[in-house]
């Protein structure tokens, strides 16, 4: 995640970024990934509603950013009263787009198979580049290098 946000801060004043919350992958009832190579707890069950996904989100999705990426971390007045007040100190701290796929409907994950996690860049409306994970992983090197060579 810290490559993310760097990227990010390179590359935000040249391009639009967003990321976009789809089904969770350290949810106990389904199969949890990478859940022993962090310090993320899993949910107790896969969000079913829209209201379940954000105090997910709200709960241990920002929790692991702000120690990990905070550079990743969203504006945080579309979270408000969701309880507590413990990111409020970070409130606006980025301008990157944070979306959230509905689980009522799927319509992100069913149309671009993100999970667990997918880069895309899109120019003028066009699919350029949709990264796909090698070795279980994805390199950011590769992503970066599209970047730079659709913005050229």
């Amino acid at each position: 995640m810290p490559e993310l946000a760097q990227l990010y801060q390179r590359y935000k004043d040249s391009a639009s970024f967003a990321m976009v919350y789809v089904d969770e992958a350290h949810a106990q009832d389904e199969w949890p990934i990478g859940n022993h190579l962090n310090d993320l707890p899993n949910v107790a069950r896969q969000p079913r509603t829209t209201e379940a996904r954000l105090e997910v989100m709200h709960q241990q999705v920002l929790p692991f950013l702000r120690v990990n990426a905070p550079g990743l971390l969203p504006s945080f007045s579309s979270f408000s009263g969701l309880g507590d007040k413990e990111f409020d100190d970070l409130a606006g701290m980025s301008s990157l787009a944070w979306l959230l796929d509905p689980p009522e409907l799927h319509l992100f994950e069913d149309v671009y198979a993100p999970w667990p996690l997918r880069f895309w860049i899109v120019q003028n409306g066009i699919l350029k580049y949709i990264a796909s994970p090698k070795n279980g992983q994805f390199s950011v090197e590769e992503l970066e290098g599209r970047l730079r060579d659709a913005l050229a």
